[in-house]
This record gives structure tokens, sequence and C-alpha cells, in this order.
């Protein structure tokens, strides 16, 4: 019955996640510029390139393009090839989440897990997205069942393989995902084996993940700058700094390495209520109430209360929930929404597994108590959550909050419920704890495109995203016309880049029109130096460059207002005194075969 279940739970998973995901267009494009330059040249895969000649890096790990890479290269370049790997990573995730649980906790604790895990709203919108939180929860999903499958297992491949999968995630999304080693360690060990034996396979575990990703950081560091892409997001191309950096510790401090412990206990202090509350709540949290009583419930009984493998369970991904969501809570830096998608196989995991030790122990009135506050705790916060959208189903709110008081009542009072009785409660339950993540999770799925930063909606409203120049899909940022398309494409095959443009988000965006790679000056905000302006004429005198697009309003949000001082405001100056200006249907640019003399203080 649970097997059944589970090709279900995969089968509607799928759909949510592959449901005309061809409309979404490229989704992010700078991700699939990125992926269209790793798929025509092994240089750029190896290290995450933004066009195929290698000029730049993503300001992320290569890792998070390979799977799309490889598809676009045996079928060609479409939104499905691009997109397509991603909701599979959802998919996957779904049912290795399911496999881990039910080996600790038993199959229908297992199912239940899937079932929370595939409706969570951050997850169907992160799935049918190309950001690199898709694969790293895959890999942080499948590195803690290798873990649990190694505490069964005789020798110790599996705890190599939960390390090999660990170094993957770090190729992904670097320090990210530190978030999940606790969870592997605790996991490792709590395995039925001596100490030492338990060290020694955390320590494999480790020595697997350093040399998995352990070869690429090298390969960045020993190259000669020359000879290698410059290291997107930072100011001095090295890969230790966007590593420990910007990617890093900039994340969760907002200027780098921890200083003192009390500014970090403020920081968690005052981010206390972060992921219930401004667009993270929806997101992720319509369960976290609930994920938090059971986990304190289900392992405060001890012994008595649970099966070896449930504590186990609990214990694992216990701490994944509180590690993850206080790094995610606290951080001082950059922290979008949609990060949350890590902790959604823990916040499914510790709801089912708690749900099947309360209900194991229904005859006690304790246990019931518990349960009756769990299920009211839930309706009231999905009450509050749903009337943050208003204009949406006023009648959901008030069903899903009186439901959930109903059903604590009936458990609080009603000491020997029948069978049906009980059927009936646990359909209210789930009614309560699944209507807000399941209306999400329709809405995202026949929704419209997100912005950058994909967010969960509700059906009939549009992305809960910032307003700005990203509303309506990333395509629309820097898509060039019909006819300057044509000019472009025409450009002779000694051009390098057809094009160099200020900023990764706008290069991206004529790089996929046009299928000529183009130049993102500055890198992703147009704030890296690169190229400098020496190399920069360098190429253009070699006939490399076909032309410039200046910075504008319209490019993007992440172009900076003001250029002085940066490599990309002197290479702006520079076109602009020296080449001649061109409108193409209203877009202006500059053309870098034709050279112009204007009179100091007249050029552009």
């Amino acid at each position: 019955m649970a097997l059944s279940g589970l090709a279900v739970v995969l089968a509607a998973s799928a759909v949510l996640y592959f449901w005309r995901l061809g409309d979404w267009g490229w989704g992010y494009a700078y991700y699939s510029a990125a992926i269209e330059a790793g798929s025509q040249s092994l240089r750029a895969a190896v290290f995450g390139a933004l066009d195929p000649h290698g000029l730049v890096t993503i300001d992320k790990g290569p890792a998070g393009l390979w799977p799309s890479e490889v598809v676009v290269r045996l079928v060609g370049l479409s939104p499905w090839s691009v997109l397509g790997p991603y909701a599979g990573e959802g998919v996957a995730t779904v049912w290795l989440l399911y496999a881990t649980v039910a080996r600790c906790a038993g199959r229908w604790a297992g199912l239940g897990a899937a079932v929370v895990m595939s409706v969570t709203p951050v997850a169907v919108a992160s799935f049918r997205f190309n950001n690199p939180d898709s694969l790293l929860t895959l890999l942080a999903v499948g590195a803690l069942y290798c873990a649990v499958r190694n505490n069964a297992a005789t020798g110790a491949r599996w705890a190599w393989m939960a390390g090999a999968l660990l170094g993957l995630g770090f190729l992904t999304k670097f320090l990210a995902v530190g978030m999940v080693v606790p969870a592997v360690v605790v996991a490792l060990m709590l395995g039925g084996k001596s100490r030492r034996t338990r060290l020694t396979t955390v320590a494999r575990a480790g020595v697997a993940a350093i040399v998995t990703c352990g070869w690429w950081l090298v390969l960045v560091s020993v190259l000669a700058p020359w000879r290698r892409p410059f290291v997107g997001g930072t100011q001095d191309n090295s890969i230790w700094s966007l590593v420990f950096g910007y990617d890093g510790f900039n994340r969760v401090t907002g200027s780098g390495f921890v200083t003192s412990t009390a500014s970090l206990g403020q920081a968690l202090w005052g981010a206390t209520l972060r992921l219930f509350g401004g667009q993270m709540g929806a997101q992720i949290a319509w369960l976290l109430p609930a994920a938090v009583v059971l986990l304190v419930v289900g392992l405060a009984g001890g012994r008595k209360g649970s099966t070896p493998g449930e504590r186990a369970s609990l214990w694992a991904w216990g701490t994944w929930l509180v590690v993850g969501g206080a790094i995610l809570s606290s951080g001082q830096g950059l922290i979008n929404a949609y990060y949350t998608v890590l902790l959604a196989p823990a916040v499914a995991a510790v709801v089912a597994v708690g749900t099947k030790v309360l209900v194991r122990k229904w005859a006690s009135p304790t246990a019931r108590l518990w349960a009756a506050c769990v299920v009211a705790v839930s309706g009231v916060w999905a009450f509050d959550l749903f009337d943050r959208e208003r204009g949406w189903a006023p009648w959901l709110r008030y069903a899903v909050m009186i439901v959930a008081l109903a059903v604590g009542v009936v458990l609080a009072v009603r000491k020997e419920p029948s069978r049906r009785l009980r059927a009936g409660l646990v359909a209210a339950a789930a009614f309560v704890g699944l209507a807000g993540p399941v209306a999400y999770a329709v809405g995202t799925a026949t929704g419209p495109v997100p912005s950058t930063d994909p967010m969960a909606t509700l059906p009939g409203l549009s992305s809960a995203g910032p307003a700005g120049p990203r509303d309506g899909g990333v395509t629309s940022i820097s898509r060039p016309s019909l006819a300057l398309i044509g000019v472009l494409e025409h450009e002779p095959s000694s051009r390098e880049w057809v094009v160099a443009v200020v900023g990764g988000d706008p290069a991206a965006g004529y790089q996929l029109a046009t299928g000529r790679a183009a130049m993102a000056v500055g890198g992703w905000r147009g704030t890296d130096p690169v190229p400098t302006l020496g190399r920069f004429e360098r190429l253009v005198r070699a006939g490399r460059i076909g032309y410039f697009v200046p910075a504008s309003p319209g490019a993007g949000v992440f172009v900076p207002k003001s250029e002085s001082g940066t490599q990309a405001g002197r290479i702006s100056a520079w076109v602009a005194a020296h080449f001649k200006e061109v409108t193409i249907e209203g877009e202006t640019l500059f053309d870098l075969n034709t050279r112009v003399s204007r009179p100091p203080g007249q050029e552009g």
C-alpha cells in the first residue's frame, strides 16, 4: 500500500514540477546562458563560465549547471532542456527523502515525508527554476541517505558516498552545504558500532568530501589567471574570496568573518521569527511550528516513546532543521527566500516521524494533548499565513482554523475514539496542515513566470517577488529587438563576442537571443574588474568584439547606478569617446569597428 502511495506521490510531484515548464522561458537567464556556454565549451563547463570563451564565471560553483549542460549538449538548447533537469532533481529528491525516512521510521512515515516535501511551496517554485539550490537539496538528501545506509551495511562505501555527495554540494553552492554537514555527522555517529569505528567513518566521509571538491579548488587556485576565467563576484580574482567572502560569511554576517560572539548572538535573537514573516513565511513555514513541537515531543519521550530508528531519524533531521533554520534566520547579508528550500526535507521528515510517534501513543492522554496542540497551532498559523493574502479565497482560512480547533477539541476530550473517528481525525489534520501548501503548489505550477528569485504564489495571484525591473520574467530584462538580433547574428565568425554588455544579466539576455557569445563586462553586477580597460582595448583592436551596450537603468537591477572608478565605467567612457554610436529600433549601442573622433566633453 505504501509503495503504491509513493508511486502516486512521485507522479503528482512530476506533474507539479514539469507542468507547462516550457512556458517559463529560460528561467533565470544568467544561469541559462552559462548552461549554453558549458554545453559548447568544456572549459566553460569546468569553471562555470558565463560565455563559451570563458571571460568570467558565475558567482556560484559550476556543478549546479552540469546536469542541464549534459542534456543541452545531447538534445539542443531549449527551455525544456534547461529547466527539465531541475524538475527531475525535484522528483528525485522526493523519492530519496522517502527512502531515507522509511529506512529509519517505516514506509508510512517515509510516505508522509514525501507528501509534505512534494507540495512545500518553496520546493515547487525552486524545482521549476534553474537555481543551484535544486541540485544542492538533492545532494544533501542523498548524503543523509548514504549515512543512514552506512549504519546498516558492512564496509565503508556508503560513508565514502555520503562524503562525495557533500563535496559535490560544495561545488554547487560552496559553504551553503555546511548547513547539512552536522546532520550527516550525527547520522553517521548514531550507528550501532563502536565509538572508534564511528569516528573513523566520519573521517572517511570528510576525506571523500575534500577530495571531491578539492581538485576543483586546486585547479582554480594554481592555474595562472590568464589560463582560466576571472572568478565572478570577487575583486581579486580569488576563488577563496568567493567561497569565504561573497558566497560565504558575508551571507551570515553581512561583512565577512564573524568578529564577535556578541554580534552573532544579537543577530540570532533579532531574527528569531524571520522564517515566519516577510516573504519566507508562505514559502516554508506552514508546518514549521508543528515540526518544532513534534521534534521536542519526539525526543523528550526517550526510549519508551519511540524506536531507535525513529529517534535516530529525529536527531539527524532535527539537527538539519535547527542548524539550517538558525543560519537562514540570522543571516545579515543577502539571504533570499528561496534558500529555505534546503529546510524543506528536514521539515517534512520531522513532521512525518514525529506524527508517527504520537499516533503510536494514541492511548496516552498526554500524547493526545500534544497532538491537539500541534493541530491547533498549525491551524491558527495557517490562518495567519492565508490572511496575508486577504483577496484570495477568504473562506479557506476560516475553514482551516475551524477544522483545526475542532480536531484539537476532539483529541483533547475523547479518550478512546473509534477506528472510523481516528481516520476522520487524520484526514482533518492532513487538511489543516496541507491546505496552504497545496494551494501554493498548484498556484505556482499553473501561475506566471517568476522573477529572478523563484517564489511560490497562490492561484490567480502574481509572483510574490518584489516589484522592479525583473518582474514579468528574467528573459525580458535585455531581450534585443528582432532587427538587432539579425545584425548580431550576421557578425563574422571572427567575432568571439558579438556584443559586450555591462552586467551579467543583460549579457545573458543577448547571448540567449542571438546564440552567439556576449561579453559580460564587470561580471554579474557590473562591478568586477574584468576585463580591464587595457585588455578590452586589445580585444577591440583585434576585431574580436562587435558592439558595445552601455549600462542603462532598465537593463537589470544589479547594474550599478554609478560606474565611476570601475573597469566597466572606464570601458564605457573609452568606447563613447572613440566609437560610433548607432541606434537600431530604438536601442542605442556602439559599433566597435567604426572609430570616430569627438571633441573633449562630447563623448557619447
